[in-house]
């Protein structure tokens, strides 16, 4: 009796192994398909945000759930840019599905590479996407290759590395306060941090009477043309004016007690070899006209 129930048993354990066996065979990993979109929105503070969609197909006759989506990108094997989508992804059988995912790309991770990107139109990149699924939670990746345009990356990579010290307010000083107008000396220190010379065309900045940048008091242009040697500095001079009546505007008490704020929102156009790049120019700055006193706040 006792060898009968041992022999059931042992059929029966043969036979759900068997079973096991032929459905596995059956179960099909979900299999990541493509990149279908992959678009810049937006640089702030050295990160480009980039929001991508995967497709990724499940062949298999039941649902199953996605959990840790992850992505790396790399240029030239050399990792840059990470990104994830830590929500749990439903993918219906026999179905492909879309998984969006925000990446983000450190820009100065690329910086000993800018003189070549900067020779370049596009930039080759291998972006890895990756994720862990509801049965036994095994991993599946795939790598995909991606090429996107350099501009944009170029120009903000640039912008990045000039903000930080790159272009500095030296001076400004209250020459004359007029009926109309207040005119100033300005003078900029421009820093070339970049790997190659460029040429300063000019320093064009409209000055705001009011931190929200709606009461425009002048605009400022200087033009250059001034050459700097990689590594190098030059002081950039001019000549500037402001408008009294449109600054008064902005508070009477200011006016009264002899002390104005004011904003700059500009930038320094840059040429270097033939392209010519924006770098953004800011500066709070507060004028006292009865004394002549002008303050850089930052």
């Amino acid at each position: 009796m006792r060898r009968l129930l041992k022999s059931k048993i042992v059929i029966v354990l043969i036979t759900l192994f068997t079973a096991g066996l032929i459905i596995a065979q059956t179960i099909k990993y979900p299999d990541f398909q493509s990149i279908k979109k992959f678009d810049i929105v937006s640089f702030n503070d050295g990160i480009c945000n980039v929001n991508a969609d995967f497709e990724i197909l499940n062949n298999n006759w039941f649902s199953v759930q996605g959990n840790s989506i992850q992505s790396e990108v790399y240029y030239k094997e050399k990792l840059i840019a990470i990104g994830s989508n830590d929500q749990k992804v439903k993918l219906p059988k026999k179905e492909i599905s879309h998984i969006s995912m925000n990446i983000d790309f450190y820009l100065d991770s690329l910086n000993d590479d800018l003189r070549e990107l900067f020779m370049k139109d596009s930039i080759d990149l291998s972006v890895k996407v990756s994720g862990k699924f509801s049965f036994l939670n095994i991993k599946k990746e795939m790598t995909f290759p991606i090429t996107i345009s350099s501009s944009e990356f170029v120009e903000n990579m640039i912008g990045d590395l000039m903000n930080k010290e790159g272009i500095k307010t030296e001076f400004l000083k209250l020459k004359d306060v007029g009926v109309e107008y207040s005119s100033f000396d300005v003078g900029f220190r421009f820093k070339n941090k970049l790997p190659f010379d460029l040429t300063v065309k000019e320093i064009r900045s409209p000055i705001f009477a009011d931190r929200a940048l709606n009461q425009k008091v002048a605009d400022w242009l200087i033009v250059s043309d001034t050459e700097i040697e990689s590594g190098n500095s030059q002081l950039i001079k001019g000549e500037a004016k402001i408008h009294n009546a449109k600054s008064a505007f902005t508070g009477l008490i200011k006016v009264v007690s002899g002390s104005l704020d004011y904003y700059m929102n500009g930038y320094a156009l840059v040429k270097i070899e033939d392209k010519e790049i924006r770098i953004p120019l800011r500066q709070h700055f507060k004028v006292k006209p009865l004394s002549k006193e002008v303050e850089i706040i930052n």
